[in-house]
């Protein structure tokens, strides 16, 4: 589907004392921008405009200002064909109003949590389009770093709630994206299960931008499963219908249509989608995505796997396999497909920061791998290094050890 970007003009907000946000319009949409791409959230589950009109936002581009690459895109969550939650365009080309704002805004989230551009909002299940309310709130968090390694893509977190008094079971978080790049009706499409991702490139022989979405994780339960990464093909699922219906979105949020890869130049969306989880009043679920971009796909995958790093070092928990520990260890450093990986296990909650200095102790990295716990896994990738002698230095609260390891390519 073709685009016309227009570009939103945002409202004024202060800030009050306390570390308190103080609301004087807020946010209907917000553009991170990395440095390397643009990239907006909006207050309403919808994901680079705020509608499919493109009256607000600015989509995503990548590289920056360079290549405008998306129509319309949003999550979904859902647990039956008669109860799927989202801002995507449905039957008639008429958007869905399920999600429906509860703070009227986006607002930078203060403190932030890392230290970057950190933007939240909140909504619920009770808009105009409802397909029936049932207590289902979604606090949305967004996060982008424009250091290298890290400004071609941007985080967006979906931590539902269950404000009802039944329980939701067997639910599954999804995105839908409608990718345009270049002549939208040769565009090509991909996934990679290894990289829990969903792609799109201009052509069978272009693919400079390829731009995508990858799943990074979940908590508090243990990483859910990849329910679907698929393709979808506009000439079976969406013309005919003038848009995406909840049955359909449904049959992709839970698998039952499932396509890994093009079968021709055309207009195709992607589903990148993960569950089943379940639910009880009161419990919550935090999904996490990241919006991708790249000039190849081989540079797009390296990319994906920068946004899984970042997230596994920078969430707490996301990595441990494991509590209960009772011996104490952070194995020495091993070099795996160009990757350092180190092994570790505490008995307590620890904050630990972890530091890469090359042989002449001129600092290459440094990784706030925040409070861990449990057993897990840290990595550094190292495919951007050359090679020779290197130093991991892992600062904990009452101890710091430093490692040597060498590098050979």
């Amino acid at each position: 589907m073709r685009k016309l970007l227009v570009l939103a003009v945002l409202p004024l907000m202060v800030w009050a004392g306390q570390g308190q946000s103080q609301i004087l319009g807020g946010w209907i949409v917000f553009d991170h921008d990395t440095g390397n791409a643009v990239f907006t959230v909006c207050s309403n589950g919808a994901i680079g405009y705020y509608n499919s009109q493109q009256t607000n936002g600015s989509g995503f581009w990548y590289p920056k200002w360079t290549n405008p690459t998306l129509y319309y895109a949003s999550m979904a969550a859902g647990n039956s064909a008669s109860y799927v939650v989202d801002s995507y365009y449905e039957s008639g080309g008429n958007d869905d109003r399920d999600w429906k704002e509860l703070e009227d805004s986006l607002n930078y989230h203060i403190p932030p949590e890392f230290g970057y551009e950190e933007v939240d909002g909140k909504y619920d299940d009770s808009g105009p389009t409802s397909p029936g309310p049932k207590g289902l709130d979604c606090f949305q968090y967004s996060v982008m770093d424009a250091s290298p390694d890290y400004d071609d893509f941007v985080i967006v977190e979906f931590i539902y709630h269950n404000g009802g008094s039944s329980a939701l079971n067997g639910m599954y978080s999804a995105i839908f994206v409608d990718f345009d790049i270049a002549t939208y009706s040769h565009n090509y499409g991909k996934t990679d299960q290894s990289l829990r991702t969903a792609y799109i490139q201009p052509s069978l022989s272009s693919e400079d931008p390829t731009v995508g979405v990858v799943y990074l994780g979940s908590e508090p339960q243990s990483q859910l499963p990849v329910a679907n990464l698929s393709v979808i093909d506009h000439g079976v699922y969406v013309y005919p219908y003038e848009g995406l219906p909840d049955s359909i979105q449904w049959e992709f949020m839970n698998g039952n249509y499932s396509f890994p890869q093009s079968d021709r130049q055309y207009d195709w969306s992607i589903c990148v989608s993960v569950g089943p989880f379940d639910l009880a009043p009161g419990d919550t679920q935090h999904v996490a995505f990241a919006f991708v971009g790249g000039t190849s796909n081989s540079e797009y995958l390296t990319h994906c796997q920068n946004a899984i790093t970042f997230y596994d070092t920078h969430w707490p928990g996301v990595s441990e396999e494991k509590q209960g520990v009772t011996k104490e260890r952070f194995a020495i450093p091993t070099i795996v497909r160009d990757r350092l990986v180190i092994n570790y296990g505490l008995g307590k909650d620890e904050r630990v920061n972890l530091t890469l200095y090359d042989i002449n102790g001129r600092r290459i990295k440094s990784m706030e791998a925040g409070v861990l716990r449990g057993e897990g896994q840290l990595t550094y990738d190292l495919r951007s290094e050359p090679s020779g002698i290197y130093f991991l230095r892992i600062e904990r609260e009452r101890k710091v050890e430093t490692h040597k390891f060498l590098l050979v390519r």
